[in-house]
C-alpha cells in the first residue's frame, strides 16, 4: 500500500515536486545552469511520471528509458559522471520533504519517501554505472581520469579505503 500512496502524493505534486527538484539540481550542479530550466522540471517530470509507474506497476522500464534518454543528452552535451550523479540525487531530499509535508503524520510521510527511495535507489545505480560504461566506451571521460576498469584493479584497490568503514575520529596517519 505503501507505493501506491507513495504513487498518488507523486502524481499529485508532480508540478511542485519537478520545479523543487530542478531548482535543487540547477543550484548543486553548476553545469545545469546553463539548461533551461523549464527543460530540467520537464525532464524531472517525465522522471517522475516513470517512477509512479514503477511504484505502482513494478515496472521500471518507463523510468529507465527515461533516465538513459536523458543521460544520453547530457553525456553528448558534455556533462560528467558526477554531474549526472548529483543531478539524480538532488531528487531524493527533495522528493522527503514533499513526503512528510504532504503526508498525514511526519512518520507516515517517512514510510513513504522509504518506499520510493527503496525502489529508486538500485535504479539510479543501474543509470549511473551505465553512464559511466558508455562514457568509458566513447573515450569522453576526461584526460587523465582513471576509468572504473582501472579503479577496480588490483593496484589501485590496495589504497583504496571505504568510506563507510572510516570513523569521523580515524587518523588517516595511523593506517
Amino acid at each position: 500500500m505503501s507505493n501506491q500512496q507513495a504513487a498518488e502524493i507523486l502524481e499529485r505534486h508532480r508540478e511542485g515536486v519537478a520545479v523543487a527538484v530542478a531548482r535543487q539540481i540547477r543550484s548543486s550542479v553548476p553545469r545545469y545552469r546553463m539548461v533551461d530550466k523549464q527543460a530540467v522540471a520537464n525532464n524531472v517530470k517525465d522522471v517522475l511520471d516513470g517512477v509512479r509507474v514503477l511504484l505502482t506497476r513494478g515496472d521500471e522500464r518507463q523510468v529507465m528509458g527515461v533516465l538513459n534518454y536523458i543521460m544520453d543528452i547530457r553525456r553528448i552535451s558534455g556533462f560528467s559522471v558526477g554531474d549526472f550523479l548529483v543531478a539524480v540525487l538532488c531528487a531524493l531530499p527533495v522528493v522527503r520533504r514533499f513526503f512528510i509535508a504532504k503526508a498525514i503524520s511526519a512518520e507516515a510521510g517517512l514510510k513513504l519517501y522509504e518506499a520510493f527511495e527503496a525502489q529508486v535507489l538500485p535504479l539510479y545505480g543501474r543509470v549511473v554505472i551505465n553512464f559511466i560504461r558508455i562514457a568509458e566506451e566513447s573515450d569522453t571521460f576526461p584526460e587523465g581520469m582513471p576509468t572504473i576498469g582501472a579503479l577496480l584493479s588490483d593496484e589501485l584497490a590496495e589504497d583504496f579505503t571505504d568510506p563507510f568503514f572510516i570513523t569521523p575520529f580515524d587518523d588517516p596517519q595511523d593506517r
